[in-house]
C-alpha cells in the first residue's frame, strides 16, 4: 500500500490512536505500507516510479481516490455546494429550497453534504429516513394534508475498520476499541455480507423468504 500523507487517514476527523492501530493491523497482517509516498509514474509491465526514487515491480495496481469527485453535474447548481459539488440536503433529506419542487427530491449517501464521516452505515440509515418520508409525502398528499417529515441527525465522527483478523472501532461516546472482539461485534464471520443480507430481507442462502399473508 503506497500512500502520500505521513499517517493513514490523514483527512478523517479520528483519534491518531486509531490511525496508529490501522497501520499496526495491516502490517500485522502482512500488508508493507509505504507513507510519504507518492507514485509518478506507471510504466509498461506493471512496474511503478515513486517519489522516493525508488521502482516497485507489480503483477497488479489498483488506484485509490483520496479525495471524493460527486456525480452531480446533472443537479441544477443551486442544489450544490459550489465547492464540493456534494448536494445541499435539509434535516428532511431535501433538496434545498432554492431548488424547484424542492420537497419532492431527496438525497442520500456519498453525494450529499453531511456532518460525520462518509461511510456505509450512515447511507443505510439515511435510506430508512427518506423511505419514511416518503411514504409520508404520498400519504399526506392523498389526505390533503400538511406533511411532517422525519428529520435525520447530525453524525459525529465515528469509525469501524476490518483489519484482517482484527478491527479498529471509534465511537465519541464509547472511545477506541480494536481487536477481534470489534470485528466479531460489527461485521460478523463474514465480513458484514449477512448484515446487508438481512437489510434486503434475502435469506443468508440466498433465496428469498416468504411472504405470509393474513386474510382479514
Amino acid at each position: 500500500m503506497i500512500h502520500s500523507h505521513s499517517t493513514l487517514l490523514s483527512s478523517e476527523p479520528l483519534p491518531e490512536e486509531f490511525k496508529t492501530k490501522t497501520l499496526e493491523f495491516l502490517e500485522e497482517s502482512g500488508v508493507e505500507v509505504l507513507l510519504n509516498t507518492r507514485v509518478n509514474a506507471e510504466v509498461e509491465g506493471g512496474e511503478l516510479l515513486l517519489s522516493t526514487g525508488a521502482t516497485i515491480k507489480t503483477s497488479g495496481v489498483i488506484w485509490c481516490v483520496g479525495r471524493q469527485h460527486p456525480s452531480t453535474g446533472f443537479l441544477p447548481t443551486s442544489a450544490l455546494d459550489k465547492d464540493t459539488g456534494l448536494v445541499r440536503i435539509s434535516a428532511s433529506l431535501n433538496f434545498p429550497h432554492e431548488v424547484p419542487n424542492h420537497m419532492a427530491h431527496f438525497a442520500i449517501g456519498d453525494i450529499v453534504q453531511w456532518s460525520g464521516i462518509k461511510r456505509c452505515g450512515t447511507a443505510l440509515l439515511m435510506g430508512c429516513f427518506a423511505a419514511t418520508n416518503l411514504l409520508l409525502s404520498i400519504v399526506a398528499a392523498e389526505n390533503g394534508e400538511e406533511v411532517k417529515l422525519a428529520e435525520f441527525p447530525e453524525m459525529a465522527p465515528m469509525l469501524v475498520l476490518a483489519l484482517g483478523e482484527k478491527a479498529v472501532m471509534y465511537h465519541p461516546t464509547y472511545g477506541l476499541t480494536h481487536g477481534v472482539e470489534p470485528l466479531v461485534q460489527s461485521f460478523g464471520d463474514d465480513l458484514g455480507l449477512s448484515l446487508c443480507w438481512r437489510c434486503l430481507n434475502i435469506n443468508a442462502d440466498g433465496a428469498e423468504p416468504k411472504v405470509v399473508v393474513e386474510e382479514q
